[in-house]
């Protein structure tokens, strides 16, 4: 879920979208859950483009982890 805007200075602004990417159903997309009536359209295009971002960002950190996970580079710390 994304939040854009509602903090001081937004003037009353809010998206609660939600934003899925399923790659084994081949599912893409986003909805709209609610959004404050002083919100433009062009408010929510924004709030979806961070949202698909911050998607992709956050799959892409996952994959680069797996990666090293696998590699065999872990090592297992052991703190006195």
């Amino acid at each position: 879920m994304t939040s854009f805007g509602g903090a001081a200075g937004s003037n009353g602004k809010y998206v609660d979208a939600t934003d899925m990417i399923s790659v084994k159903a081949g599912a893409f997309g986003q909805k709209v859950n609610r959004a404050s009536s002083k919100v433009t359209m062009r408010d929510q295009e924004a709030a979806a483009s961070l949202a698909q971002r911050m998607t992709v960002l956050a799959h892409q950190a996952s994959w680069a982890a797996e990666e090293i996970f696998k590699s065999g580079r872990c090592v297992t710390l052991k703190p006195t």
